[in-house]
C-alpha cells in the first residue's frame, strides 16, 4: 500500500482509509468525471445561455449512442444553473427548463410537459391554446433563458403529424421567447431534426463518439482511477489492460464506468486494492449490463491480448 496514496486525487485520499462499505458506497455514487468532448459541450451550453438575445437564437443538438453520457452532461449543466429566488421581487427564477420528449410527441404534450417542469398542475383539462398561452407567460415571468429537450429522437416515434407539430412548437417557443433550445438524443435525433429545414438551420451539432484506444481514453481512465479510494495503484494504462477495458465496454461510456466501478468494488472485497488485467479478465464477480456483448458461443474477442 502506498503510504502517501499519491495515486489518488487529493480530494479522495482521506476516503481511502475509510472502512470497506464506506468506500464501496463512494465508488457506487454518482460523480462527475470530465473529458474533452463533455467539457466542450458544457462551454457551448454556457455560451448559449449567457449570449446576447437575437431574432433567431442558435440552438444545439447533442447526439450519441445510448450510454455515451448525453444526459449526464445535461444534468451537470442544470446543477450549475439551479432555480433561485430573486431577492428584489421575491419570485422564483428558473434559467433552464428541462424535459424529455414523450414517446408520442405533439404540440399539447410538449406544453404540458413544460408546465409540469414548472410545477404547474394542468389537471389534464387545459386545451392546446390555453396551455400555449400559459406556457409562454410563465416562462417569461420565471426568466427562462434555455429550453432543454432530451430523448428528442422520440420525434420519430409518433405519427408524421405529431412529429411536425412538436417541431413547430419547438420553433415557436424559441422564436416567441428568444431563447436557445438544446436537444439531445441518439444519432436518429439528427434525422428527426432535419425533417424541418428551418429548425435544422439554426441547430449546431455536437456528437459524442465511442471511445477509441488513444490518449483521450488514457486520460479518462486516469481520471476515473484517481477518484477511486483504492489503497494500491492500478496499472490501468498498461496497453493490454486498456485494450481489454475497451473491448469489454465496446467504447460506451456508461459501460466503461460501470466496469471499473465493479472492478473497484471487487478489488476492495478481495483485499487486492487495485484494478489489473487479471481482475478484469477473470476475477469479476458481477452481473454485466444487458447491453454488453456476451462471450458465450462466440470467438474470444480478446484473443489477441494473450499472444
Amino acid at each position: 500500500m502506498s503510504d502517501a496514496l499519491e495515486h489518488i486525487h487529493p480530494a479522495f485520499r482521506d476516503k481511502a482509509m475509510a472502512g470497506d462499505e464506506e468506500r464501496i458506497a463512494l465508488i457506487r455514487s454518482d460523480r462527475w468525471i470530465g473529458h474533452p468532448t463533455a467539457n466542450t459541450t458544457l462551454l457551448k451550453l454556457e455560451e448559449m445561455l449567457t449570449g446576447p438575445i437575437r431574432a433567431r437564437m442558435d440552438s444545439l443538438l447533442i447526439t450519441g449512442e445510448s450510454g455515451m453520457g448525453k444526459t449526464m452532461i445535461i444534468e451537470k449543466f442544470l446543477r450549475q444553473h439551479p432555480q433561485r429566488e430573486d431577492q428584489i421581487s421575491g419570485t422564483l427564477k428558473t434559467p433552464i427548463v428541462s424535459i424529455q420528449m414523450a414517446p408520442t410527441p405533439g404540440e399539447k404534450r410538449l406544453y404540458v410537459q413544460i408546465l409540469d417542469a414548472l410545477n404547474v398542475d394542468t389537471l389534464g383539462r387545459m386545451d392546446k391554446d390555453h396551455a400555449a398561452t400559459l406556457c409562454l407567460r410563465l416562462m417569461k415571468a420565471m426568466g427562462v433563458r434555455m429550453l432543454v429537450i432530451d430523448e428528442v429522437h422520440n420525434l420519430l416515434c409518433g405519427t408524421v403529424q405529431q412529429g411536425s407539430e412538436a417541431r413547430n412548437t419547438i420553433k415557436f417557443l424559441s422564436n416567441g421567447l428568444r431563447i436557445p433550445v438544446v436537444c439531445a438524443g441518439t444519432p436518429e435525433a439528427a434525422r428527426a431534426i432535419r425533417q424541418d429545414v428551418q429548425l435544422a438551420n439554426r441547430m449546431h451539432e455536437i456528437t459524442l463518439p465511442r471511445w477509441r484506444d488513444d490518449t483521450t481514453l488514457q486520460r479518462l481512465l486516469n481520471s476515473i482511477v484517481l477518484s477511486l479510494p483504492l489503497r494500491r495503484p492500478s496499472p490501468i494504462n498498461d496497453p493490454k489492460t486498456r485494450k481489454l477495458i475497451l473491448g469489454m465496454s465496446e467504447g460506451i461510456t456508461v459501460r466503461l464506468f460501470r466496469l471499473l466501478e465493479a472492478a473497484a468494488v471487487q478489488a476492495i472485497r478481495t483485499q487486492q486494492e487495485c484494478i489489473d488485467f487479471d481482475l478484469l479478465d477473470t476475477g469479476l464477480d458481477t452481473l454485466p449490463l444487458v447491453s454488453m456483448a456476451s462471450r458465450d458461443g462466440l470467438a474470444d474477442p480478446y484473443a489477441e491480448l494473450y499472444g
